[in-house]
Parts: C-alpha cells; sequence; structure tokens
C-alpha cells in the first residue's frame, strides 16, 4: 500500500536534519545555519550549507532534505527511506487504504496475477503449435517454410488450428479481454521493456496451399493484428528485447514500419531495428527508446501515408528533448525496401543507412517544398509554427526557429514575425541582388519607403564603402611600390637616415608620391576613373579641365589603418628634395580629406596593430605625430598610437576605454605638446576608472628625437616615472601664474575644480581635492574646495561627457547563457586537451563507440546534452570534431586553427584564452582582459557567461587549466570536471523522481540511478588531486 503523503511529511517535519546530520558529519554553526564538509563530492573545507528544512552544496550542487539526503546515504529507495527514519525516530506510518487509492482500485493483484498467467499460457500453446507447423511444412516442401527458414530472423510462433484455438480460449477466463479469432496464424510476441510478455502481434491467416511465391509469403505479413489485455501499456514494436543491445552499442536505432522491410534488414545483419506498428511513432515507445538510445531513425518511403505516419509522429514527440528523431526516405516500390536497395552491397547499405536527415528538416521540407517560393514562410507559419509555440523550453523554441529560417528561408528567425510584403521582398532580395529594385517596383509604397530606409541603401553604402577600400588598397601599393623602385630611392635614403630599415618600410607599407603626378597621369589617361581618387581626396582637379595633380606630390606616404585593420586614409610627410619646395613653406605632414571612411577626430594612427600589446601590458601610449609613433614601435615600445597631430577626443577616449583602464601621454615638450596634453586632461578625466598619466621627455625634444638620441633602454625608465596627469597640469597652471596664489587659484578653479565637478565617482573627487589641499592650497580644506567647486561654471563648448563608461552591446552575438560553472570548466580544458588524453567514456561518445560497460557512455551523453546549455554544447561538438582529426595536439598547438570555420560563440572563447584582442573587441567583449575587474566573484551568472561580474570566476578557471597542463594534471583536471557533470545530471533526475509517489517500475529506476551515481563515483573518482595554488 502507498505511503500517506501527510505521514511522510510528518517525518521531515519532526526531525530535525542538522541534528539528524551530525550522526554522521562534523557540523558547525555558522551564522543562521549549519556547515560540514559534502560526502558527496571530495570536500577540503566546508562546502554544505544544512538548513532547518533542506541542505545544499555550493560545490558539486547537491541539493535535498532530510529523506534525499538518506537515499544518497544508503542507496536506498525512497519508500526504504521513509521507514528507515520512522523507524530510526520512533514515528508512526500511516498508509492509504484501498478506498483511498481512488478508480485504479478495480484492476486488483487477482486481476494482473490472472492476465500474466493467460499470457504465458498463451505463449506456451503457440510455441508448442510451431512444431506441429513445422513438420506439416517440412513434409509438404512449402515455400512458405523455406522463406520462414531463410529469412524470419526473428522470434515467431504459430497459432494452431481452428479447433485447437477454440479449445485453448474456452478452457480459460479471459474477462472482457477475450481474443479475435487467433487460428491459423504466424504469432509474434511483444515484450515489455523489463523482459516480460505483454502481447502479441498476428499475421493474416496462412494457407500452405495457396502459397506459390516470395510474393505470396510478403502479402501474409502486410497487415499485423495486435492483442493484449494491457492496451494502455502496450508497446507495439517487435524486435526491441534482441534489438536495444545492438542499438545501444551503436548509439542508433533503426525504425520500419511493416514487416517486409524489418526481415529485409534483419537478413542484411542490420541488428539494430525494430517493426512499429500503428499510424506514428508512440510517444510511450520513443520514450523507452531515449532510456537506451540518443538517436532513433525512421526508414520511410515517400507514400502519402508514409508522410502522415511522419507527420503524426513528429507532433507526438516534438516536446522530447532526450532524443535525435532522425529519417531515412527512398521511393515507394511493390516489394518495398528490399526492391530498392536489391543491388547495394553491405558497404552501398552502410553508406545509404548514413544518408539521414532530421524529422523536423524533412517535415518542414515536405509542407514549404510544396508551395512556390513567396508563399512558403506564410506556410510555414500555417503548419508547423504553431507546433513550435507549444514547446515550453523556450530557448530550444528558438533555437529551433534560427536553424529552420537560416536553411528554408536563408534569414533570421525574425522573418517569421514579419509581415507577408516584408517577406516577399526580403526572399526575393535574398535570392537575386540584382533584380531587387524591379522587384520593389512590385510592391506598394508603402513598402517601397520601408525597403529604401532598410535595405536598399546600406547595401549599397556597403558596396561602396568596400570599393573604395579596395581602391585604397591598391593606391598604398602603387606608392609602395613607386618608393621601392629607382624613383624612390631618395626617400628611401632619408627614410634609412630617420632609423627605418628595410624591412621596416615593408612592415608599415610606406610609399612615396613623386612630384610627377603618377596617380593623376594615369587618371588622365583613363586607366583609372576620376570619381573614387576625387572623392576620396587622392587627387585635385588643375584649373585646366581634364588635367589633375596628386595631393601627397613630394611626400612619403604612411598609410592609416581604422580599428578593423583596414585602411581609411593616407597621410604624406613632406621630403624636401631642393629650396624651391622649402621656401613655399610646404606644411611638413597632410591627410587624406575627412570623407565616409576617414574622421580625423575618430581615428587612432597604429591602434588595431597595438591592440594587442595594449592589452598585454595594460597601458597605452599616445603620441602626437606618425613618425614618433613608428620610431617607438620600430624599437620596441608596440603599444603605442597616435593622434596625428590633435589632442585626444571623446572618440579616441571611447575605443581606447574598451581595452584599457591606463592611458599615458607622451607629447611634445613644447608649449603645443602642452596644449594638446590639457585639451586632452579636459576630455578624459570625467571618465570613471581611467587613469591618466603623463611622461615628461627632457626640454625640446619629441619621443622619435629621444629614441634616436638616447635608446629605448632610457625611454623604458623614462616611463617609469610617469606621474598623473593631474599633478603635471597643476605645475604648468603654476607656472603660467608665475606663482601668484590668486591667479593660480583662479586656473585651477577654472581649469581643474570644473573638471572634477563632471567627475561621477565621489571618491575620486576627494581624492583630487585632498591632493590639492595638501600640495597647494593648505589653508583650505577639502569642503571648503568642494563649494568653491560647485561655485564654478564650466562654459567651454564641449559636448557633454559621458558620466560613466559602459561597454557597448554586442549586437554580433547573442549571450551565452549556460546552466552551470562546470560546462565553462569542460570547454576550457578541451582547448588545452589532447584527444587521446580524454577519459575513455568521452572519446567512445565522440566516436560513436560504446566500452564493455553500457551505462559508462550512456550517462556520459546524456550529461553532455542536458547539463550544457545548447551554446555549449555546440562549442563542444566543433571542438571535439578537430580534436578526433588531430588527436595527438591540442587546439591552441594547431598551426591551421584559424582556418576551420568556427561559429562565434567558439571564436569568442578561444580569443578569451588566447588574449586575441582583436577578436574580443570585435565581439565588444575586450572588458574581460583589462586589470582591476571584480575578482572574488565565486558563482556565475545563468544569463550570460561573459557579463563581467563573471571575470573573476573566468580568470580563476583559466588559471587553474593552464597550471594543470603545466604540471601535468590536466588529464585529471578533464576527469574531475566530466564526472561532476555526469553526478550533476544524475542527481537532476533523482530530484525529478522525488516530486511523485513511485510504483515498482519507477521506484527500480530510481534504485538504479542511485546504484550508478555510486558506481561511477567509486568507478571515475580515482583521478589524482592536486593543489594548484
Amino acid at each position: 500500500m502507498r505511503l500517506r503523503k501527510q505521514s511522510i511529511q510528518n517525518i521531515i517535519d519532526s526531525v530535525n536534519l542538522p541534528d539528524h546530520l551530525k550522526r554522521y558529519l562534523e557540523v558547525k554553526r555558522s551564522g543562521s545555519h549549519s556547515v560540514a564538509k559534502c560526502p558527496f563530492h571530495q570536500d577540503t573545507s566546508p562546502s554544505l550549507c544544512i538548513y532547518t528544512d533542506n541542505y545544499h552544496c555550493f560545490a558539486c550542487k547537491a541539493h535535498g532534505n532530510l529523506i534525499d539526503y538518506e537515499m544518497h546515504r544508503t542507496g536506498a529507495s525512497f519508500r526504504e527511506a521513509v521507514q528507515s527514519l520512522a523507524e530510526m525516530y520512533q514515528l508512526p506510518l500511516e498508509y492509504e487504504s484501498p478506498s483511498d487509492q481512488g478508480p485504479k482500485s478495480h484492476l486488483s493483484a487477482a486481476f494482473f496475477e490472472k492476465q500474466n498467467k493467460n499470457l504465458m499460457d498463451m505463449e506456451a500453446f503457440f510455441k508448442e503449435n510451431l512444431l506441429t507447423f513445422k513438420e506439416k511444412a517440412e513434409k509438404e516442401n512449402c515455400a512458405f517454410y523455406l522463406f520462414l527458414i531463410n529469412q524470419c530472423k526473428i522470434d515467431f510462433a504459430y497459432s494452431g488450428t481452428i479447433q485447437a484455438c477454440r479449445d485453448f480460449v474456452s478452457k480459460r477466463d479471459f474477462g472482457n479481454h477475450k481474443p479475435f479469432d487467433l487460428s491459423e496464424r504466424l504469432v509474434f510476441p511483444v515484450y515489455k521493456d523489463s523482459g516480460k510478455v505483454t502481447g502479441f502481434l498476428f499475421s493474416k491467416k496462412i494457407a500452405l496451399d495457396s502459397i506459390k511465391n516470395a510474393e505470396d509469403c510478403q502479402q501474409i505479413f502486410t497487415e499485423l493484428e495486435q492483442y493484449s489485455p494491457y492496451p494502455k501499456s502496450f508497446l507495439p514494436v517487435l524486435n526491441w528485447q534482441n534489438a536495444r543491445s545492438y542499438a545501444a552499442k551503436a548509439k542508433q536505432l533503426f525504425v520500419v514500419t511493416n514487416m517486409n522491410d524489418f526481415l529485409f534488414l534483419a537478413q542484411r545483419n542490420i541488428a539494430n531495428t525494430v517493426l512499429c506498428i500503428g499510424d506514428k511513432l508512440d510517444l510511450n515507445l520513443t520514450k523507452t527508446f531515449a532510456k537506451r538510445v540518443p538517436v532513433v531513425t525512421l526508414i520511410l518511403d515517400d507514400s502519402k501515408s508514409a508522410n502522415a505516419y511522419l507527420w503524426k509522429t513528429f507532433v507526438d514527440n516534438i516536446h522530447i528533448e532526450d532524443i535525435s528523431l532522425q529519417i531515412i526516405r527512398f521511393p515507394k516500390m511493390t516489394n518495398g525496401l528490399s526492391a530498392f536497395l536489391m543491388n547495394y552491397d553491405s558497404n552501398g547499405l552502410q553508406n545509404w543507412l548514413g544518408q539521414i536527415k532530421l524529422v523536423l528538416n524533412e517535415v518542414t521540407a515536405r509542407v514549404t517544398g510544396s508551395v512556390a517560393q513567396p508563399q512558403r514562410v506564410e506556410e510555414f507559419k500555417k503548419i508547423i509554427l504553431p507546433v513550435l509555440n507549444k514547446l515550453e523550453n523556450i530557448e530550444r523554441r528558438n533555437r529551433i526557429l534560427s536553424e529552420l529560417s537560416q536553411v528554408f528561408f536563408g534569414s533570421a528567425k525574425e522573418i517569421l514575425f514579419q509581415t507577408q510584403s516584408n517577406i516577399r521582398y526580403n526572399l526575393k532580395y535574398k535570392q537575386d541582388n540584382k533584380d531587387a529594385i524591379k522587384e520593389v517596383k512590385k510592391l506598394n509604397s508603402q513598402d517601397i519607403k520601408m525597403v529604401e530606409k532598410v535595405e536598399i541603401l546600406p547595401a549599397k553604402d556597403l558596396k561602396k564603402v568596400a570599393s573604395e577600400k579596395d581602391f585604397l588598397n591598391k593606391t598604398i601599393l602603387f606608392y609602395h611600390k613607386i618608393l621601392m623602385s629607382e624613383k624612390g630611392k631618395e626617400a628611401q635614403i632619408y627614410l634609412l637616415e630617420r632609423g627605418i630599415s628595410h624591412e621596416q618600410i615593408i612592415a608599415w607599407n610606406l610609399g612615396f608620391c613623386p612630384g610627377s603626378n603618377d596617380l593623376s597621369r594615369k587618371v588622365e589617361n583613363n586607366f583609372i576613373g576620376c570619381e573614387t581618387p576625387l572623392k576620396l581626396g587622392l587627387i585635385k582637379p588643375r584649373l585646366n579641365q581634364g588635367k589633375y595633380f596628386d595631393l601627397f606630390h613630394d611626400r612619403i606616404i604612411i598609410p592609416i589603418y581604422g580599428a578593423d585593420g583596414s585602411p581609411v586614409a593616407l597621410a604624406g610627410r613632406l621630403f624636401i628634395k631642393n629650396s624651391v619646395l622649402q621656401a613655399k613653406e610646404m606644411p611638413k605632414y597632410i591627410n587624406s580629406p575627412e570623407s565616409d571612411l576617414f574622421a580625423k577626430s575618430k581615428v587612432l594612427f597604429h591602434f588595431y596593430g597595438a591592440l594587442k600589446s595594449i592589452v598585454s601590458y595594460g597601458y597605452v601610449i599616445v603620441v602626437e605625430g606618425y613618425m614618433d609613433c613608428i620610431s617607438l614601435v620600430n624599437a620596441g615600445v608596440t603599444n603605442t598610437v597616435a593622434v596625428m597631430g590633435t589632442a585626444l577626443t571623446q572618440a579616441h577616449m571611447e575605443i581606447l576605454t574598451k581595452v584599457t583602464k591606463r592611458i599615458v601621454l607622451c607629447f611634445d615638450s613644447d608649449n603645443a605638446g602642452q596644449n594638446a596634453a590639457k585639451r586632452s586632461f579636459s576630455v578624459a578625466f570625467p571618465y570613471s576608472g581611467i587613469d591618466i598619466e603623463y611622461m615628461l621627455l627632457p626640454s625640446g625634444k619629441d619621443p622619435d628625437e629621444f629614441i634616436q638620441k638616447f635608446g629605448v633602454e632610457r625611454f623604458f625608465k623614462l616611463a617609469e616615472q610617469r606621474i598623473p596627469l593631474l599633478h603635471k597640469i597643476c605645475e604648468w597652471l603654476q607656472i603660467e601664474s608665475n606663482s601668484q596664489p590668486e591667479r593660480f587659484f583662479s586656473l585651477v578653479k577654472e581649469q581643474v575644480l570644473s573638471l572634477v565637478a563632471l567627475h561621477p565617482d565621489l571618491s575620486t573627487q576627494n581624492e583630487v581635492l585632498s591632493f590639492l589641499c595638501e600640495r597647494y592650497f593648505s589653508n583650505m580644506t577639502v569642503s571648503s574646495l568642494r563649494n568653491e567647486m560647485g561655485k564654478t561654471s564650466f562654459v567651454a563648448n564641449r559636448p557633454l561627457l559621458a558620466k560613466e563608461h559602459s561597454v557597448q552591446k554586442s549586437d554580433i552575438l547573442d549571450d551565452w547563457p549556460v546552466l552551470n560553472a562546470h560546462e565553462v570548466k569542460f570547454l576550457f580544458t578541451l582547448v588545452h586537451s589532447k584527444f587521446v588524453e580524454l577519459p575513455e567514456r568521452l572519446r567512445n561518445v565522440a566516436q560513436g563507440l560504446c566500452s564493455g560497460e553500457e551505462s559508462d557512455e550512456k550517462y556520459c551523453a546524456l550529461a553532455l546534452n542536458h547539463q550544457m546549455t545548447a551554446q555549449s554544447f555546440v562549442v563542444f561538438l566543433e571542438f571535439i570534431a578537430i580534436m578526433i582529426e588531430n588527436p595527438y595536439v591540442c587546439l591552441l598547438d594547431l598551426e591551421s586553427l584559424n582556418s576551420w570555420e568556427f561559429s562565434s560563440h567558439a571564436k569568442l572563447l578561444i580569443a578569451y584564452m588566447t588574449s586575441e584582442a582583436h577578436v574580443l573587441l570585435q565581439f565588444h567583449k575586450e572588458e574581460l582582459l583589462k586589470e582591476g575587474l571584480p575578482g572574488n566573484v565565486s558563482m556565475i551568472s545563468l544569463k550570460n557567461i561573459w557579463d563581467l561580474k563573471n571575470s573573476g570566476f573566468l580568470r580563476f578557471q583559466l588559471r587553474n587549466v593552464k597550471l594543470s597542463s603545466q604540471r601535468g594534471g590536466l588529464r585529471s583536471f578533464v576527469a574531475e570536471t566530466l564526472l561532476h557533470l555526469e553526478l550533476e545530471y544524475i542527481d537532476n533526475a533523482l530530484r525529478a523522481f522525488s516530486s511523485f509517489h513511485f510504483d515498482n517500475e519507477i521506484d527500480k529506476q530510481f534504485q538504479d540511478l542511485v546504484k550508478e551515481r555510486m558506481r561511477r563515483r567509486t568507478k571515475f573518482s580515482n583521478f589524482e588531486s592536486f593543489s594548484l595554488q
């Protein structure tokens, strides 16, 4: 009898959980709760928190109440644990009476006993009749008997003659489940998953004298009738008892829907095949399969009845996530599969069985393929979308919609929520971009406005930008070739004198534009068009019509690249060869004019090249000019960028604050350099969390001259003496005031306090005010200075500054949610591991193999599938596919790693682990590499792995993986992480079982899970643990 709910709850309420755990653990009080070392994993410090009614381990995530603990501790079933606790604490147990058990009480034990006995008797009766049938068939040399011997590789029996069946049925009480006319038929027993007979399938009646050939034999199996006294629990499947062990090893089960196809595959030794009876793959049957195999493959012809079977199966099983439903189709033929595969050898058959599709994709193809292209999205929305909308797992539904939209409509899932006119245009636009304008004209005027704004103009602009960048690239190469030719020999000598070697000229792609206006000559001679070079400002028109001159004539060309590494402009440094040019007092440097590609105030010279060094060093050095930057980088100061003759701007700060929190200005030591530093300070200071420092050069020197005269070692020593820019600003203001206190205070109030008021951090404000009081205004207090700061009015015409720098949200990459910390550790370890070093069960799962212990691979596959989010699982599959092909080399050591087409999530993960700043910048995740981010976070956000508050956790795990790899313990680290994933999956399954009362079958499954958990801990926890400190 079943335990009463009130009785179970009484035990939970009566027993104090901390006191109970003191029997087995060393429990200590900690505030409002108790703590202990967790018994469910190798715990070195107390991580198990014990409350009055439940416990939770923050390391292995073990969680539950009093009864859960007893089940985990002893391996007992739910009922046994309750009874044990009741006996231990002398608490009464109450059981439900038969009247409390509701409408199922009429199905008494006597009924089941009687029906089970009838089934056993029927099985024995049919087997006995089979012997008689064989004797008769052998005497008559029957073709049907030969067919059975050669092709029917499945358990079968014979029902017997009419009279024998009548006598058998009349002597037994079948109640309301009396069988139909069973006589003269082949009988196929159907078994439960436990191995007991639950019913039978019967062929058509057999008349031996009418069976002449193989076709007559096959007709007997075209329709099978079923009998079972348990119609609700009856599984209409044949050969499951034999096929399940083969299917578990192959990680795949084939399902056919007629006997002839089944017999053909059985004859060809495809042992992992079952025959399912009915008009669909039953939901209960699918759940039974899911306990053994991860993949079920339907083998169907392309008939209408098969399509109906496919649709019903799809609708009925859409909610199941534990199994992958796939399909193989073949043309409809009279003799079915045997006729189609008649000429296939064993290799050809295996290749054909590998031509699988997802059931979801096949259904979508059938639905959308039946209508014209413009109506396909609407057909999908009308037929398939309502089915998918029933999915409760929103993440899974969105993933499915995204995949289907990409495969079948070449667009994102948002296309399913657009209007019909938008869809019609978008599909046509993607199919044939050249005819887009013609297609738009067919739409109404409202659609035309929408399309012009959203689709056509950006596409045209993108093409123009790409064309202009391509032209710039060719121009850079053109001028570079001139520099390296005889024409540029004098310019080469000049650069060599300035310390720029031949190799460095090539590395920087420097060029030379001679006074002969070579680019203009090409335009005038119609070798190239004039529109693009005129727009980019590379040439200028002369007064004479049709004549041009090069903007950069008599200059050394310095290419300027944007933040993505593509060219955006050119700069020209005057190269004086004669006194005539010198007399004209031409500017030393000129840049390309402002354009859609280039804005001087928004571009930092050499930022793309310096990005990785900036992240590595933790700071950036900002200089004024191109040659300063080139000289420093050539000398080894690779974290250098240039502002191209201006001060720092807001756009520059937005770029730099994404990758560093420390900016060092190294401007010229003249008055112009001081003014540029002051302007930079006014822009940079209000940014929160950013340190602005100043590097003082000897009087009259710029960075280029300093490097040439004193060398890079002296420069690095000078860099160590850098001071906060605020201190230097105050020194300059004191000099400007001629040491007059009133004048100095006025300047500080105007140029410093007004900026301090803009800073969002109150502690930073107090720090600056304290510095001013201690250094310059000892007769004033911080509060009095703050009062003066409140009276300032910052009247400069400056745009409002962002008070707090915020990282732009990436529109390239969706958030990456995670279910637990172990999946992050697991992916980190994969990148550093070799395939041959992975645990055996993981290698088997990856290769579709199976060890002697079937559950080793089964629970490993289930844990990976269920304890990782879709994004993490896809990244795992990408990594493992490469590792299989390169089993003796870890991913990070592969020279061809960049040649693999990784998903965005995989790229970002590898970029984080290898500090590839360019990739992180592309996805707006460069903040993760900055110093000073939160480091005391022990738990991660389940919403997004790349949330900044997770940075401490990510760094800690990355450190552990690298240390494990260096000390030869990575194999143990992988084994431990995989085991945690598996145990967490089993714990979740156990918690799911505890939410309802057990019958015998569920109770057995629960016990099996408990035993499996204990077995895995014993078998797979023998890895070497060592300290990573």
